[in-house]
């Protein structure tokens, strides 16, 4: 190579494609309305469960491995197989039994929430027929994860990087919420998203692995402290 070039690793349309999309969809900036969600962490954060950087850390661990990684991502990753399958049949199996697992009323409403906005935008601006299936509220739900999946399938995305993105952004809106709440400032939120890396790749890797069968979630802290959200006298965040 001549001296004063650089070389660059050179990258197929396809490839450029899907890592696109990939930073769209999980930029805080797409609007889906997760930027009003804290996801339990202003309640942990009022219980005294979470007040350094160091309980944060340990919530969001915790949140990865007991609850986003073997509940809503392995739905989320059954969703856009049946969504490329194009079995509309299965994809409602899977949102059903997201939602027989998910047991906490404000954690379900959260997930309906944030699915049916990014459903709105997602629709428009990737026309799909199976987007305006999910529209239909006698037929689906429109969970967040399942929402995601079907809009993952529709930019071109396969079920891995689909995952990726979708907890990228999961956990940068946590993050983010911790800035907000005064736990964190933007230095020690880069830190901690750094050292998340490694987890978000082991559940993504797990989640394709795992049967929709063997769908599961269990970080009793958190659960309770959402139920007992909607008491609180001051809320910063809608959940």
């Amino acid at each position: 190579m001549p001296y004063g070039q650089t070389e660059y690793n050179s990258f197929s349309p396809k490839q450029a494609d899907q890592e696109l999309i990939m930073m769209q969809l999980a930029d805080s900036f797409f609007p889906s309305g997760t930027f009003t969600f804290s996801h339990g962490l202003e309640g942990m954060v009022q219980k005294g469960y979470v007040q350094s950087p160091e309980h944060l850390l340990e919530m969001l661990t915790l949140t990865l491995q007991q609850k986003l990684g073997p509940c809503e991502l392995v739905a989320l990753i059954h969703a856009h197989q049946a969504s490329s399958a194009e079995n509309i049949a299965l994809l409602k199996i899977v949102e059903q039994v997201l939602w027989t697992h998910i047991l906490v009323e404000e954690a379900r409403e959260t997930l309906r929430r944030s699915g049916q906005a990014l459903l709105r935008v997602a629709a428009t601006v990737w026309p799909d027929q199976q987007l305006q299936q999910l529209s239909d509220p006698e037929s689906f739900y429109g969970l967040h994860p399942i929402v995601f999946a079907v809009v993952g399938r529709a930019t071109g995305l396969d079920a891995h990087n689909t995952g990726l993105a979708y907890v990228h952004a999961y956990i940068t809106g946590i993050v983010g919420a911790a800035i907000r709440l005064g736990i964190i400032g933007h230095i020690r939120a880069q830190q901690i998203r750094w050292q998340l890396t490694p987890c978000l790749q082991e559940i993504c890797n797990d989640a394709c692995q795992t049967d929709l069968e063997s769908l599961w979630s269990f970080y009793p802290r958190l659960d309770i402290t959402q139920m007992n959200y909607c008491y609180q006298e001051q809320r910063l965040f809608a959940n």
